[in-house]
């Protein structure tokens, strides 16, 4: 059985002062295996925020199911089983990031003569070490958001969901992220976060689910939905057969894979044609995105 399974998940939501609905899921489905990193994709308002607060028990869904290790989301056991961290992390600015954590320790249940030792382990996890007597008001963006990554992993849970993680992180910040994230994978944890840094993704993640107006509209492993490597063959005179383009001087030809390319190869020489360049290449997530599922009309 899936760690997460959803079927046929829907959310409404109704504004009685403007008399209308707003269909912010429409029957999604959607499985999380165990011990996976699993990317969560789709434009902005295609449903990612509501599918995770569902998970999490903020809010409560409107038709479907969704279930954590066989429990129904927001009941207590399945809640002690996950840490969670929101796309826009917000706190009491007052505290201190030791006192911030100590109070997630005892929502969680930690022991509190545990807590300053797990303190300690998690703010180096998160690349903040030595911070513990600092207020939370002088942390910066990035900080902050550090801060919310120590707090979703400090109980040490088996599902770790993060909205966009990486949101006003530098190059360094993601890297830390991306880290943390194979690192609790190692560990055995199950990860599914939410990004718009399609190349993180890519990086990371096992399988990901594409998300628009609510409807799951691609899932898979990275492999299957960028299609493997491909071949990228380009010379300088024209060949009189295949499908060669233009690029300015040259033409280009690509090759869905390497028997295609060597069987090319061996034409382009039979001809006496010289091979400018011939190199692997592999379809990125950002192409696929754009280019296959990106909504029509959609200028952003």
């Amino acid at each position: 059985m899936s760690l997460i399974e959803i079927k046929g998940l829907k959310k409404v939501y109704r504004s009685p002062f403007l008399r209308r609905e707003v269909v912010g899921l429409e029957h999604l489905d959607l499985s999380v295996e165990r011990n996976e990193i699993f990317g969560f994709l789709g434009p902005n308002g295609a449903g990612k925020s509501t599918t995770l607060k569902i998970l999490t028990g903020i809010i409560r869904a409107s038709a479907g199911s969704a279930t954590i290790d066989g429990l129904a989301v927001g009941s207590p056991k399945a809640r002690r089983m996950l840490g969670f961290m929101p796309e826009f992390p917000t706190f009491h600015d007052f505290l201190r990031a030791d006192e911030f954590l100590t109070f997630y320790g005892d929502l969680s249940g930690m022991a509190r003569q545990e807590l300053p030792q797990r303190i300690d382990q998690v703010l180096e996890m998160v690349g903040l070490p030595g911070v513990q007597d600092r207020p939370l008001r002088s942390f910066s963006k990035g900080m902050l958001q550090r801060i919310g990554l120590a707090q979703a992993v400090l109980h040490d849970p088996d599902l770790v969901i993060l909205d966009e993680p990486m949101s006003g992180l530098d190059p360094v910040g993601r890297r830390d992220v991306r880290q943390l994230m194979t690192g609790l994978k190692a560990a055995g944890k199950t990860v599914l976060f939410s990004s718009h840094v399609l190349n993180d993704v890519e990086e990371i993640a096992d399988r990901v689910t594409v998300v628009r107006e609510g409807r799951n509209v691609l899932s898979g492993s990275i492999d299957e939905l960028l299609g493997g490597e491909r071949f990228e063959l380009v010379v300088r005179q024209r060949p009189s057969a295949g499908e060669w383009r233009q690029v300015g001087e040259d033409f280009m030809m690509i090759c869905d894979d390497e028997e295609a390319a060597q069987r090319q190869l061996a034409e382009l020489v039979q001809a006496g044609i010289s091979v400018l360049r011939c190199q692997r290449e592999r379809r990125s997530l950002e192409q696929l995105f754009f280019e296959d599922f990106r909504p029509s009309g959609d200028a952003s």
